[in-house]
């Protein structure tokens, strides 16, 4: 028992024991986000079809957005509105504020097809302030340094669920594993490029790709149409994005128990570096050891 206990705190974030309640709500908390990024951006959910969307429907529209943010903070510059001191003024800035937070999202999401990890940074951020929030609304009483030392425990068990729930997902069905078929089959449809670099012979008739879906985790390539030609879309990361997004939302909360420890102030910078380096060598040799 001792061993197993030693272990634990080596590997494990220190943190806070809390009533039941408290943990519960806090882990609820911290699902939230992550549940609605699932469902609306990985594979678990719909993300090849919001994918989809936003390349196909949203994307032409990056420029213009990126423009129209521009000239809007740098009215916003001119208008100093960083010295609005009175209190109607500082509304009026945290308004405009949160208008350009939200913009600055919107065009994160319009360009994802040409950079795929953009809604996993946008869900990080949005979750830091979603935390922040709980605390204003629901622990507005407890110190912040406190409240951060207290996320520690929820966000590592949330963490741990996602994980194994991916996990399951993953090997549950077939279509759900990550193959070469299904990268291809999905690659077209969330804002891939295919490359004919040296690869004109592999362009179909519609000057797409040659080769089409033959159900959800299979490809027909059709007389003339190489196999080689699957190397059109080597560069392509937003299916594997999509498919390991949970993965990814795990991790980011994996890392954040760990910062939020010595945030909070348990323990020092130092210490708590130390052991997220010694767990997250564990994680990674057992995820390497589920794949082999």
């Amino acid at each position: 028992m001792p061993v197993s206990s030693d272990a634990r705190n080596v590997i494990l974030p220190q943190y806070e024991h809390l009533p039941h309640g408290t943990f519960i709500s806090l882990v609820f908390a911290c699902s939230v986000p992550a549940i609605l990024y699932i469902l609306g951006f990985t594979k678990m959910g719909h993300g090849v079809q919001v994918y989809q969307f936003l390349s196909t429907h949203i994307e032409h529209y990056a420029y213009v957005i990126s423009l129209g943010l521009a000239v809007f903070t740098f009215f916003l510059y001119l208008f100093d509105i960083q010295y609005w001191e009175s209190s109607i003024g500082k509304c009026i800035r945290r308004s405009l504020y949160g208008f350009v937070a939200f913009v600055t999202s919107i065009l994160v999401l319009a360009v994802s097809g040409a950079h795929p990890y953009g809604p996993i940074s946008v869900f990080l951020v949005f979750t830091t302030l979603w935390l922040m929030s709980v605390h204003q609304i629901f622990f507005r009483s407890t110190p912040t340094r406190k409240y951060v030392a207290w996320l520690s425990g929820p966000l590592f068990y949330t963490s741990m669920l996602i994980f194994v729930s991916w996990l399951i997902w993953t090997f549950w069905r077939d279509e759900n594993e990550w193959t070469t078929s299904i990268k291809l089959v999905d690659a077209g449809v969330t804002g891939c490029e295919a490359d004919f670099t040296d690869r004109e012979d592999c362009r179909g008739p519609n000057g797409g790709v040659c080769f089409y879906p033959n159900g959800p985790d299979s490809l027909h390539f059709p007389e003339g149409c190489d196999l080689s030609c699957r190397d059109v879309y080597s560069s392509c990361l937003n299916t594997f994005i999509i498919w390991a997004g949970p993965f990814l939302v795990s991790a980011g909360f994996f890392f954040l128990s760990f910062f939020t420890t010595f945030v909070g102030g348990r323990v020092s910078a130092k210490e708590e570096v130390v052991r997220f380096t010694k767990s997250g060598y564990s994680f990674s040799l057992e995820c390497g050891c589920l794949h082999l």
